[in-house]
């Protein structure tokens, strides 16, 4: 990993999933251009420095089970992107009660609250497969998927897997 713990700002790196949606919320609805999305200004939301490239990357442990990762990247393959994406570490798409505090509705309702229309992206047989918010330049993706494999109500609590930003 190119980057490391940086507590210059006197931040320390999310320890939650919850701490870290909050953050990345917080950033979403100040930003106004990629440019506010940059390295520096993601290093200082979230606890961390960069080695000194332009390039963020930060992998950390959340739960037993669940990880995530914090990506901006000026020169990326499509353009200036902020990544940030919940992972569980068997690949087993283990629950997601862990790392649900932040749900979809409540970060759609952050989002739309911070100005972004908001509009779901469906696959060719009509099902959901993801979430998109615009506000200006700025396109927020997000995809989600339900808490658990069971009860119902698990099934269809929607929860933040990931967090791109161009």
């Amino acid at each position: 990993m190119s980057d490391r713990t940086g507590e210059s700002n006197g931040n320390r790196p999310p320890t939650s999933a919850a701490d870290l949606l909050t953050r990345l919320l917080d950033l979403l609805a100040s930003a106004t251009t990629m440019q506010d999305l940059d390295h520096r200004a993601v290093g200082q939301a979230f606890g961390l420095s960069s080695d000194g490239g332009r390039r963020l990357n930060y992998f950390a442990q959340l739960t037993d089970v669940w990880f995530y990762n914090v990506l901006a990247d000026p020169d990326f393959a499509l353009g200036p992107v902020l990544e940030v994406e919940f992972f569980d570490g068997e690949g087993s798409e283990a629950a997601m009660t862990d790392i649900c505090a932040v749900d979809l509705d409540q970060f759609r309702s952050r989002l739309t609250t911070a100005g972004y229309a908001y509009r779901k992206d469906y696959g060719e047989h009509g099902e959901v497969i993801g979430h998109e918010f615009t506000r200006g330049p700025l396109v927020v993706s997000v995809v989600a998927r339900g808490e658990a494999g069971s009860p119902p109500e698990k099934v269809t609590h929607d929860c933040v897997q990931s967090v791109t930003v161009q």
